[in-house]
């Protein structure tokens, strides 16, 4: 279906190269995986394969693009529409309507389908992305991963034969995840070719036929999906995480580490006494009666469900908010990263986004700079890094603001292995309390507290180490955790492990 010759591609004002010298092809029947690290060209070649660029990003292209030995660059975007959709990592930038409905409708009208025919797609793909009563919902009032699904529910919609998923997990929580792997199966029954980005191989492995991996703009390897599990020794150097169950087929036991994790210091740094908060829009509240304390020092999981109220939570910590009713006592200053790290840049450079609103000195800037892997990028604007640059500028720019609150909204949304490694070192180094807004396993396994929320309401609060296999299953985890679904297949029921780092070293070697 598609064929890349010789492709380099460089955006405009870039002195180095996006993509070079790409040499692929894409058959149909196949689902292609895409990994690598940030920066390291997948979005870019995505891009490409929709024609986007550089027609409309400029730059300079060499090589070509066939789509049916059709040469791209010479076909016009609203020619491959039909045929060819894409689902970007920042739901955002492709909404365009003001309700749910009229979203996923959108597709289908503009290629003239008849009424009777639009209304059938529409519901079947809302009904596959679990939207199903929000046909009237302002698009506005959506969480994160509610966006996405509805992203997707628009593309799937037009029923195109080549569906691109440039991470398109990467807001959503568990359940989210399972409703995008069940569409995913579905839209594989009329699809010619699925071409996904992603960090989060293990739930998309018994899909694949093939895995791509690039960095530099370079292809690093390109392997049969048979072969995968010969190659998991160079992942890390990919900057892939192993999938958990070739992790689990390496290590061959499993067994939950017990040790116990100690919680904050004195007294309590915000205190929450049944607060309820209602947005304008609304006529039901999307928090109902939280009360909860977050001591000093602390690393706490706030997890849950799109639309439970976990970001409007974080919100009235920061003081971005006012509880509708209720009350919040604070002994300390929040500051908070969006999930959208671009909402919250004002300056031109990287350098000066740290800088703005800090005390820190020139030494102090650089070492921050150092640290989050960002002192090349210095006098770049923030809107020129990769989705792992600005996450890790995001956060940079929060610790230089010295918090004794951090709130960290979806740290690793979209974050590749090294990129991952870096937040979490940094954030483990930090003096003060971390809240994690998260749908992460892996992250959830890396803190000592774990809150979780349903329907605006807390519905755990306790040691990670202590959660029990309820919670864990409410939340999905068993679905994308090989080691959490072995340990609840074997009965256990309390201190379930979440990642392969949390067994036992006497059952690993048994």
């Amino acid at each position: 279906m598609y064929s890349l010759k010789s492709v380099s591609y460089r955006y405009p004002e870039q002195t180095t190269q996006a993509l070079s010298e790409i040499n692929l092809f894409f058959e149909e029947g196949e689902f292609v995986i895409l990994a690598g690290p940030n920066g390291g060209g997948k979005s870019t070649l995505l891009r490409a394969l929709m024609g986007v660029i550089p027609s409309h990003v400029g730059g300079a292209m060499k090589g070509e693009i066939l789509f049916r030995n059709k040469s791209v660059g010479r076909m016009r975007v609203s020619e491959l529409a039909g045929s060819v959709g894409i689902v970007f990592q920042d739901p955002e930038t492709q909404i365009t309507n003001l309700t749910v409905g009229e979203e996923v409708a959108f597709g289908p009208e503009n290629l003239c389908w008849d009424c009777a025919t639009i209304q059938k797609l529409t519901t079947e793909a809302l009904v596959l992305m679990e939207l199903t009563g929000f046909e009237q919902r302002s698009v506005l009032s959506l969480s994160g991963g509610q966006k996405q699904r509805l992203s997707l529910a628009a593309l799937l919609a037009m029923k195109p034969e080549v569906l691109i998923l440039d991470e398109p997990m990467a807001h959503l929580d568990v359940w989210g995840l399972v409703s995008l792997v069940g569409a995913i199966e579905e839209a594989k029954k009329h699809c010619k070719l699925i071409v996904l980005a992603t960090h989060f191989l293990d739930p998309f492995l018994h899909l694949a036929t093939r895995l791509i991996v690039m960095d530099h703009g370079m292809v690093q390897a390109d392997i049969a999906a048979s072969e995968i599990p010969n190659y998991i020794e160079s992942f890390e150097n990919w900057g892939i995480q192993v999938p958990q169950i070739l992790e689990m087929k390496k290590r061959g036991a499993i067994a939950p580490i017990q040790s116990p994790q100690n919680r904050g210091t004195q007294g309590d740094l915000i205190s929450v006494k049944d607060i309820h908060y209602r947005y304008a829009h609304d006529e039901k509240d999307v928090l109902t009666g939280v009360s909860i304390d977050f001591g000093w020092n602390e690393r706490i999981a706030l997890a849950g469900r799109n639309g439970s109220g976990k970001s409007t939570l974080a919100r009235l910590l920061v003081g971005l908010r006012k509880p509708t009713r209720g009350r919040i006592v604070s002994c300390g200053r929040g500051v908070l990263t969006l999930q959208y790290p671009t909402l919250g840049f004002i300056t031109a450079s990287v350098q000066e986004e740290i800088v703005f609103g800090s005390r820190l000195g020139t030494h102090e800037v650089a070492s921050l700079l150092d640290r989050f892997d960002l002192s090349r990028y210095a006098g770049k604007s923030p809107f020129q890094l990769s989705a792992g640059e600005q996450r890790r500028l995001a956060i940079a720019s929060a610790l230089a603001q010295e918090p004794d609150l951090l709130v960290l909204d979806e740290p690793t949304a979209g974050v590749d292995l090294r990129n991952t490694q870096i937040i979490l070192s940094e954030i483990k180094s930090f003096a003060g309390s971390v809240l994690h807004i998260t749908h992460d396993p892996r992250v959830v396994a890396n803190t000592e507290r774990a809150v979780v929320m349903e329907r605006g309401g807390v519905v755990f609060d306790g040691m990670q180490s202590e959660m029990e296999k309820t919670i864990v299953q409410r939340l999905g985890y068993d679905r994308i955790s090989a080691v959490a679904k072995l340990a609840i297949d074997q009965g256990l029921w309390r201190g379930i492990p979440l990642v392969p780092d949390q067994l036992s070293d006497e059952e690993e070697s048994s």
